[in-house]
């Protein structure tokens, strides 16, 4: 069973590496490598308690990054350690910031993820998240298009 709660700052190294692995053969096929400064916000996040971690025993076997965005949570990061990729713990993860986002009366769950990677799209999509745009990077890293999806949350589930 996976156990979802914040990140502390002990876990810094540890949420780090799960995200390097996640994010290798990604980054790559973009033509980037990880380099120091790919994660350098993760600090920051830990401590402003925006860090999502599933575990199993005291393994961390997933990481997501979320941030907030006026009435909506935007997940920067979704990472599963590949070993445990399929398992649940993504799924698991996401499920947890619908619930942060709810706690803080957030209308929708932002992301954007390129648009050459289709699998993740679709599975998205199942997650209930529709295209919003297709457009550039806000970044200069790259130029690959980038799909912007938008899960809006239903305050009558509450």
């Amino acid at each position: 069973m996976t156990t979802i709660r914040y990140a502390v700052m002990a876990e810094l190294t540890a949420c780090s590496e799960v995200l390097r692995a996640a994010f290798h053969d990604f980054v790559n096929s973009l033509g980037r490598d990880l380099s120091d400064q790919s994660f350098s916000g993760l600090n920051s996040a830990i401590s402003e308690s925006r860090v999502l971690v599933g575990l199993h025993s005291r393994a961390i076997l997933g990481v997501l990054v979320y941030s907030k965005l006026n009435d909506c949570l935007n997940m920067d990061y979704l990472a599963v350690g590949p070993s445990a990729q399929g398992k649940g713990v993504g799924s698991a993860l996401m499920r947890a910031l619908e619930v942060e986002a709810f706690k803080h009366s957030m209308v929708a769950i932002e992301l954007n993820t390129v648009e050459f990677m289709a699998e993740l799209v679709e599975m998205y999509i199942r997650r209930g998240f529709t295209v919003i745009r297709k457009g550039p990077p806000t970044h200069t890293l790259d130029s690959f298009v980038r799909v912007y999806m938008k899960k809006s949350l239903d305050f009558c589930e509450r």
